[in-house]
């Protein structure tokens, strides 16, 4: 029995990106919604974590209710942005550790979209991948839980 591969059409690329680019806006919108008041009890938590790590030095951010993977790359990627700024607030400012986190979490809530499209795909075409995809990427739900 020899599998048929689906080749997707020229239409349903340009779909599929305006799809990402639509979900990723609201994903990427507003990343500072609360301004830097820290209205998100995790969100404080894990910003006073990322503040207590200094890379190869004190490792241990004395909290780990989420794991450690996520504060080590925000920790990483604010050592980097206050390199490349110039700004060495970077690292210890809970508001812009704040926006390196929603900025992650906008990022890896858009990957999904393209997943479900190639799930919806192989399980049935890529008309219901689209339409899945579409459904995903604008979800209220899906996008709320991408801000935080």
């Amino acid at each position: 029995m020899k599998s048929k591969k689906q080749s997707i059409s020229l239409y349903t690329k340009l779909f599929l990106l305006l799809i990402l680019i639509g979900g990723g806006i609201f994903r990427f919108y507003n990343l500072n919604w609360d301004e830097g008041h820290m209205f998100h009890p995790d969100e404080r938590n894990i910003a006073n974590s990322v503040t207590k790590i200094k890379v190869w030095e004190q490792m241990d951010p004395e909290f780990f209710a989420y794991g450690g993977f996520s504060m080590y790359l925000y920790r990483i990627t604010a050592n980097n942005l206050a390199e490349i700024t110039d700004d060495p607030s970077w690292t210890f400012d809970w508001g812009k550790i704040n926006i390196v986190g929603r900025f992650y979490s906008a990022f890896f809530s858009t990957l999904p979209i393209l997943a479900v499209f190639f799930l919806a795909k192989k399980l049935f075409d890529q008309n219901v991948g689209l339409l899945a995809s579409f459904i995903f990427a604008f979800t209220v739900f899906s996008i709320q839980a991408s801000h935080y």
